[in-house]
């Protein structure tokens, strides 16, 4: 990579003193860029050669623009699925679509700059590509692209698992912790400022009531902003 950085400008090559974590790693690095358009590549997928080039002619006056994905196994043979089998792929700007699920994976996504500086600073627990998606339908929108322009590696050190089979061999967290994490990545969309934040913030009080009504345990559970488990 640094042979690479020295022969063309266009790359620069920077380091951490420390481990940041997944999520301030993509902050950084986002902050960094320099273009108007950024799409973020960080693990061991192949993209196709036309997909910034079509994400770009896609992406029109939207904020961002993602595209299907093909899984493949780790050593790059089609599993004959695509990512849109298994997930419902939504485009429009509507905000309540991302609030109990995720259609935009980063690795597939075109963001404009404008996008990353007002969704920033990501907050802590979250996923990086959620938020952006969360941010880009609460603004100007998204738009997704049925070509697979990306064949996504499933393995079992994948973040994330749409294959299933590392599903399989673990086993599901408790129902409690899975409704406090949704009650705290609802606080973080009624924070955001938004057409939509009234919905949310009523969204986040109905949620509220209801906990307190059925009498649910609220364990200690990183709260928005602060460290700890992923809230999503």
């Amino acid at each position: 990579m640094l042979d690479y950085a020295s022969r063309d400008p266009r790359i620069s090559l920077h380091f951490n003193e420390h481990n940041l974590g997944f999520l301030l790693n993509f902050q950084k690095a986002f902050s960094l860029t320099r273009g108007e358009f950024i799409a973020p590549c960080d693990q061991d997928d192949w993209w196709h050669p036309d997909k910034l080039r079509g994400l770009h002619a896609a992406i029109g006056n939207r904020a961002l623009a993602y595209c299907d994905s093909l899984l493949v196994d780790s050593a790059g043979g089609s599993m004959g699925r695509r990512v849109s089998g298994v997930i419902l792929m939504y485009q429009g700007t509507d905000p309540a679509a991302f609030v109990f699920g995720n259609c935009v994976s980063g690795h597939a996504l075109l963001a404009r700059r404008t996008l990353v500086e007002r969704a920033m600073l990501f907050p802590e627990g979250c996923f990086h590509d959620w938020w952006l998606a969360f941010a880009a339908v609460s603004t100007e929108g998204l738009i997704y692209v049925p070509e697979t322009w990306v064949h996504y590696r499933q393995h079992a050190a994948a973040q994330t698992d749409l294959s299933g089979r590392a599903k399989r061999e673990r086993k599901n967290p408790p129902r409690w912790l899975e409704l406090n994490h949704r009650r705290a990545w609802i606080a973080v969309l009624a924070q955001f400022p938004s057409p939509h934040q009234r919905y949310f913030k009523a969204l986040l009080g109905a949620w509220d009531q209801w906990d307190t009504e059925l009498g649910l345990p609220r364990p200690c559970v990183p709260a928005p902003g602060t460290a700890g488990e992923p809230l999503l």
